[in-house]
Parts: C-alpha cells; sequence; structure tokens
C-alpha cells in the first residue's frame, strides 16, 4: 500500500477560484496559485514581496484546449516580476499564475534558475501543456545541492497537481492489441464531399490514428500558426507523408487527446469527443465514453 500525504489548502479569501495556497506536512514548498485578477493583492503579501520563485503562468489554449499554455519563470523579487508580467508581457493573456517559494526561504538564484530549466524540460516531455517560451539556460548546482533541490522540486510538482493542473503527468496510454475487442473503432470524415476518412481507437487517455488514415491537406484558416508546425513535425519523422497520391498516415500515431487526434487530421481545431464515432452506429466518442471506461 503506498503512503499516505497529507495536503493543507488555505483559500484565502475563503474563495476557492481566489489566492490558493497549497503545502504539504513536514515539507518546506509551498505553491500559490493566484488568479491574474488578483495578483496586485497577492504580491503585497510579506511572503512574497521579495521571495526567491520559480513560477508558471497558465493561459487558455482556444486551438487545444487540453493543453493550455504555460510560461516558466523565475525571480529573485518574484512579487515585482510578477507585476511586470501582469502590465508588459506579450507572450499570451495569461490567467492564472502558480509559483512554488521555500517557507524556509531556502532557494537562492542559482536553484531558482535549474528548476525553471528542470521544469521546462519535464513539461515538454510529459507534452501535456503548449510552451510559450525559449529554452531557459540550465544553471549548474553541486551534487548535494541538486538532491535538495530534486526532492523540492518534486514537492512542488506534487502540490501543482494536488491542486488540479496535470502538466507534469505524462499521458496514460494502454496498449491497444489485448483491447480491439472490446474497444470499437471510431470514424472522422473530415468534410462529407472530400472523403478524408480517418480512422483510429481511444487508448487510455490518448487517442491511437491509424496507419492509412487520410488527412484533409487544407490547414485552416486562422490555424495555420498554431497546426502546421505540428504537421510538420509528423512530417519530418515520417508519420505522416504521401502515399498513393494521398496524405495520409504512414504509421499509427497516438496524440495525447482524442482532440489533438481530431485537429491534425482536420487540419484546424476540432472537439474529438464529437468529431470521432463508432465506424459502426454512429456514436459520438463523448456518448461511448459516458457508458464505457477506457
Amino acid at each position: 500500500m503506498a503512503n499516505g500525504r497529507v495536503v493543507q489548502f488555505f483559500f484565502v479569501q475563503g474563495d476557492p477560484d481566489g489566492i490558493v495556497i497549497c503545502d504539504e506536512a513536514n515539507r518546506t514548498a509551498r505553491v500559490f496559485r493566484i488568479p491574474r485578477s488578483q495578483l496586485a493583492e497577492a504580491v503585497k503579501r510579506d511572503d512574497l514581496r521579495d521571495s526567491v520563485a520559480t513560477y508558471l503562468l497558465v493561459a487558455d489554449n482556444q486551438e487545444e484546449p487540453d493543453r493550455p499554455y504555460v510560461y516558466v519563470g523565475e525571480s529573485e523579487d518574484v512579487g515585482g516580476r510578477l507585476g511586470m508580467h501582469a502590465t508588459a508581457f506579450v507572450g499570451f493573456a495569461w490567467t492564472h499564475v502558480l509559483l512554488v517559494v521555500s517557507q524556509s526561504e531556502g532557494l537562492n538564484k542559482a536553484h531558482v534558475k535549474y528548476l525553471e530549466r528542470q521544469w521546462h524540460d519535464k513539461l515538454l516531455q510529459a507534452d501535456r501543456s503548449v510552451l510559450s517560451q525559449n529554452v531557459p539556460q540550465a544553471a549548474k548546482l553541486l551534487e548535494a545541492d541538486r538532491a535538495v533541490i530534486d526532492d523540492f522540486s518534486s514537492t512542488g510538482r506534487f502540490l501543482i497537481g494536488a491542486l488540479g493542473y496535470s502538466f507534469f503527468d505524462p499521458v496514460k496510454t494502454k496498449p491497444l492489441q489485448a483491447a480491439f475487442k472490446s474497444i470499437p473503432k471510431f470514424k472522422y470524415l473530415t468534410h462529407v464531399n472530400n472523403g478524408f476518412l480517418a480512422y483510429g481507437r481511444p487508448s487510455g487517455e490518448g487517442f491511437l490514428v491509424e496507419k492509412g488514415s487520410l488527412l484533409d491537406p487544407e490547414i485552416k484558416p486562422g490555424s495555420a500558426q498554431y497546426w502546421k508546425p505540428v504537421r510538420d513535425e509528423l512530417l519530418i519523422s515520417g508519420v505522416v507523408g504521401q502515399k498513393d497520391g494521398k496524405f495520409q498516415f504512414l504509421n499509427d500515431w497516438t496524440a495525447n487527446s482524442p482532440s489533438r487526434a481530431a485537429a491534425v487530421v482536420y487540419g484546424g481545431s476540432a472537439n474529438g469527443r464529437v468529431c470521432w464515432k463508432t465506424e459502426h452506429g454512429g456514436q459520438t466518442l463523448a456518448d461511448w465514453q459516458a457508458i464505457n471506461s477506457v
């Protein structure tokens, strides 16, 4: 049996949608969740004004709601830095900030630079968000310092998960071979008249698009900036390409959500839970999932 962990949430204004402080018994890491609208109030706090911290700015992603935009940052004066982001940050319209500080005031500039790069790499690996920045420069720490900060980092990521953000958790997929008999095949016809038909099946939290599935070759207006780089990456890796005069999947490909799978097939934003329908019967994925567990 796994060991239990005790986590405490403090709703500063008594409102779960307001400023929330999250920490764990016998750990120094503390995470603040602060709505942008309440940032000015939050940075006046004594425990934030001059704090050293690593933080995540979070923004909604209209093209892919399952994968929000995230910006990783660090500062020796997080109150001042976040104040600058609130008025002068042009990367995206962030709505919340998640920041991790040490209750023992044991963090320094090298520590949070190390965390910034580590968290950037872990977010990239998990692929549950879209990173809105260049790769941060890594900081060098002594081996003993790395051990301490790695433990601190683990606690911080756990607390962020406890607050409901799964950014650092790899998408869970299941081998499909054993489940093929119980999971129906789903299809997505991107346009009634064009015949671009794709097939796939849900796989854990992801969605597998089958080899031979056709992609609509047209990137939809307003979506090129977001979805063309995704398709280009699949082209470079050999997952998709031209065969028999058709733009299609040359190999099976697992997306981290049904909507991402549908959007790549369609060439623009798409709700995968509605677009994917059972091959026989035309039941939407949403309706099928409502009565089945995958």
